[in-house]
């Protein structure tokens, strides 16, 4: 537990030590939103016989003068869990309102003697990539509620305005080369200085065996929902499920050239301008 640090807020997003490559400030410049588009982010908090409890959220929605912007904004409200068409404010202010109404029912429950830690909940969704053919968010969410430290997730998630879909493996790739497709994973992995220093693998059956079982895909290999880079696809790995607390996320970043062959004839033509450019053209 000494060599843990705690995740920040919002500065902390994507810890630079987990970046495949040194010096890539893609992941961790949070001060940034493209053009066209708009930041909200509102903290609420409330103390309860000294239980403090602190609600954040930030997300960058489009304006009007990005294409397909209703289509974009009603999938990041259903990334949120709020389909339900409301402005963001009223959104954010509704999900802080139930997340404190909670704690305060759980300090009520524990009455006069019991004992409740403050608590907290954070999330941003951060524009990346805004294109016409895709966007590209920055997810990251960490909670607290009690325990040796708190939870957080980081990742990539894309969607394709044009056709309203959410970019996932049915989207990208081929149903029949998942094993494929792993081996290349795997090709990065073993060349990842951040996996290998906390993972000390001896050879690719080590890196195999590793991404067997996960969270209960019992023989056969766990590959999460891919997200859409400038310069490939990226496979994130949260806490615990590659290594310890301590070794945080793994964003593992797999050329496009080496997944040519494994796309679907959707997934070329939304990366038609990026495929376009590893072939030279």
């Amino acid at each position: 537990a000494g060599c843990m640090k705690p995740v920040g807020w919002p500065e902390m997003i994507f810890e630079e030590k987990a970046l495949p490559s040194e010096g890539d400030a893609w992941w961790t410049d949070t001060a940034k939103v493209l053009p066209d588009y708009r930041r909200y982010a509102n903290e609420f908090s409330d103390v309860v016989k000294s239980c403090n409890n602190t609600y954040g959220f930030l997300v960058d929605y489009p304006t009007p003068k990005v294409p397909n912007h209703e289509r974009i904004d009603a999938w990041l409200k259903r990334q949120a869990g709020r389909p339900d068409g409301k402005n963001w404010p009223e959104i954010i202010t509704s999900k802080a309102k139930w997340f404190l109404d909670e704690a305060h029912s759980e300090v009520q429950e524990l009455g006069e003697e019991g004992y409740r830690v403050s608590s907290f909940e954070q999330t941003a969704m951060r524009v990346r990539i805004s294109n016409e053919r895709f966007v590209s968010y920055q997810i990251f969410h960490t909670e607290y509620a009690g325990g040796l430290h708190e939870r957080y997730s980081e990742r990539l998630v894309s969607f394709d305005p044009v056709h309203d879909r959410e970019i996932d493996w049915d989207y990208l790739f081929l149903p029949d080369k998942k094993l494929e497709i792993a081996e290349e994973l795997f090709r990065v992995v073993a060349a990842d200085s951040v996996y290998r220093y906390w993972e000390k693998p001896e050879n690719m059956d080590e890196i195999r065996d590793k991404f067997l079982n996960i969270f209960g895909h019992e023989g056969e290999y766990y590959l999460p929902q891919p997200g859409l880079r400038n310069d490939g696809v990226v496979f994130s790995y949260q806490p615990y499920a590659l290594s310890c607390f301590a070794a945080g996320v793994f964003h593992f970043i797999v050329p496009y050239e080496r997944l040519e062959d494994y796309l679907t004839d959707r997934a070329k033509w939304c990366l038609a301008n990026h495929l376009m450019k590893h072939d030279g053209l």
